[in-house]
């Protein structure tokens, strides 16, 4: 509507799966998604967006190294696959009476390795006898708890396990996704944008639809709302540029740095931000209110009374 530009890709399969493959292949920081499957896809970095006391949104960030690595998980994609396979996911209901911590329990006992293991190993016709030999793997685990991974035995869940357990063609869907990863990478969508939004036609809207649409107002809200968003933008491609090799890019917009706070060692640990005062230049003042247009009078030491006291920070990770 205002010009913003946009990266757009279509994914040939589920869509979480598409976002897995480009944040593997360094095309993506993260993927933000209430989705689960995205990290049984292979995700590397995950953000989830959860409320915190009310109507406080916090942002949590999951990332496959740490839950590859954590000492109470050590989960690998198999691990993961089996989880969905007994708890439920996009593509099945899993086993009745199977939670999430049922399932973790017989990821540790290390039956979701030797299922995708004895997939990738078998012959397409010896397929079908180790998944039923597999299956009464799993069935007696939960009889009798061989492991010791499970608090306690679990018969009734053995009972419910069903005849045709595990579903092939689910586990295929999660190890072997369609995905773009063997179309022409030259064939994506560029992503690094020089194209940011059109303030002229944002300024406008806002002119004509609320009642803060003064030149003061106007810059207020784009002060706190737009100008972050756009120096951000400048962060990003910069970032990227210096990522894929790319001539260096300049940030215009990021001023002088106001604090640094660093990673906290006590025992309320935050993350590492730096906070910025943003450069607003007269080019950007005289693109929002678009001076050559007739009847555009700007009061232009009012706007830089503004402009003092709306001075935008930027706080960045």
């Amino acid at each position: 509507m205002f010009g913003q530009s946009l990266m757009q890709v279509q994914a040939p399969g589920e869509a979480e799966a598409e976002l897995a493959w480009m944040s593997k292949m360094n095309l993506l920081d993260a993927i933000l998604t209430e989705d689960s499957d995205a990290v049984i896809f292979g995700a590397s970095t995950i953000l989830r967006v959860t409320s915190e006391g009310g109507s406080q949104e916090m942002i949590r960030m999951y990332r496959a190294v740490d839950i590859a690595n954590h000492p109470a998980l050590r989960f690998n994609t198999a691990d993961l696959v089996l989880i969905a396979l007994l708890a439920g996911g996009d593509y099945g209901a899993g086993v009745q009476g199977c939670g999430i911590k049922t399932a973790v329990a017989l990821a540790h006992a290390g039956l979701g390795r030797q299922l995708v293991a004895g997939i990738q190993e078998a012959e397409h016709a010896a397929t079908a006898p180790f998944l039923a030999g597999w299956r009464l793997a799993v069935v007696d685990e939960l009889r009798t708890n061989a492991s010791g991974h499970l608090k306690h035995r679990l018969p009734h869940v053995a009972e419910a396990v069903p005849l045709d357990f595990p579903n092939i063609a689910i586990i295929n869907l999660y190890l072997h996704p369609r995905t773009s990863e063997h179309a022409d990478l030259t064939e994506l969508p560029s992503l690094v944008r020089e194209q940011g939004p059109d303030l002229v036609r944002l300024t406008r809207f806002a002119e004509t639809h609320f009642l803060w649409g003064d030149p003061e107002g106007i810059y207020r809200a784009f002060a706190t709302k737009i100008f972050p968003g756009l120096a951000m933008r400048q962060l990003i491609s910069a970032a990227l540029c210096a990522d894929l090799g790319l001539a260096p890019r300049a940030c215009p917009m990021i001023g002088t740095m106001v604090s640094l706070r660093r990673e906290s060692q006590s025992s309320e640990p935050h993350v590492p931000e730096v906070r910025v005062n943003l450069s607003i230049s007269n080019q950007i003042i005289n693109t929002i209110f678009d001076v050559r247009r007739a009847g555009a009078a700007l009061d232009r030491d009012s706007l830089l009374d503004v402009e003092h006291g709306c001075q935008s920070q930027l706080s960045s990770m």
